[in-house]
C-alpha cells in the first residue's frame, strides 16, 4: 500500500498544480489529509477490538474510495 499510496498522493499533487492551486493550499490539502488519518485511525482501532475486522476494514476501504469519489464534485476555485 504504501508504494501505490505514495505514487496517488504524487500524481494529486501534479493535478493541483495543474488546476492552478498554489504550493500553500496544496501544503494545507496534504496537512489535512494527515491529520484526517490520525482522527480515523484511533476510533478505527477502537472499532476493530470491539467488532469482527473484516467488517471494520470493509466499511474503511468504502469511506476511503467514497472520499476520492466525493472530490470530483467539489467545485474548482482560483
Amino acid at each position: 500500500m504504501g508504494l501505490g499510496h505514495g505514487s496517488l498522493w504524487v500524481h494529486m499533487n501534479l493535478y493541483y498544480r495543474g488546476l492552478g492551486i498554489g504550493e500553500a493550499t496544496i501544503g494545507r490539502i496534504l496537512s489535512m489529509g494527515s491529520l484526517g488519518t490520525v482522527l480515523v485511525s484511533i476510533p478505527a482501532a477502537v472499532w476493530v477490538d470491539r467488532f469482527p475486522a473484516q467488517g471494520v476494514f470493509m466499511l474503511a476501504a468504502g469511506g476511503f474510495g467514497a472520499a476520492f469519489i466525493a472530490q470530483l464534485f467539489v467545485p474548482r476555485s482560483h
